[in-house]
């Protein structure tokens, strides 16, 4: 059960990282901020502002579909693992659930996101 697991888990990361969420989340930030600078922009009247604010509702609108749509890929890719353990019957789905909502694998894989995520960054900093 702890090698479906580990594959889960690195499946899940290695489809987020593939898919683009991160960016495509950094994305949906960038429509927010200007959405929120054309209200605070004196410059324009209400029309303008309206107008600008609901075209960036319906792109942030479309980045969010997308998002949906990748985090499921990421998610079912994910699942694979678990799926196939328990229909070899390696272990049932309830079992691997369970082994999944432990305090101390939730914990220990908290850490080696975390300990990745900075991993990385030190990386790409020093490059």
């Amino acid at each position: 059960m702890l090698a479906a697991y580990l594959a889960t888990c690195v499946l899940f990361a290695a489809a987020f990282a593939l898919l683009g969420i991160v960016g495509r989340t950094m994305a949906m930030l960038a429509t927010m901020r200007a959405s929120v600078a054309v209200m605070r922009n004196s410059a324009l009247d209400d029309l303008a502002k309206e107008k600008a604010v609901q075209k960036g509702s319906i792109e942030l609108l479309g980045h969010l579909v997308v998002v949906i749509a990748m985090l499921s890929v990421a998610f079912g890719v994910a699942a694979v693992p678990a799926l196939v353990g328990s229909w070899a019957a390696l272990f049932g789905l309830e079992q691997f659930v369970a082994f999944t909502l432990r305090p101390d694998i939730l914990l220990g894989t908290i850490a080696v996101f975390a300990g990745v995520a900075v991993l990385i960054r030190k990386r790409k900093a020093q490059a």
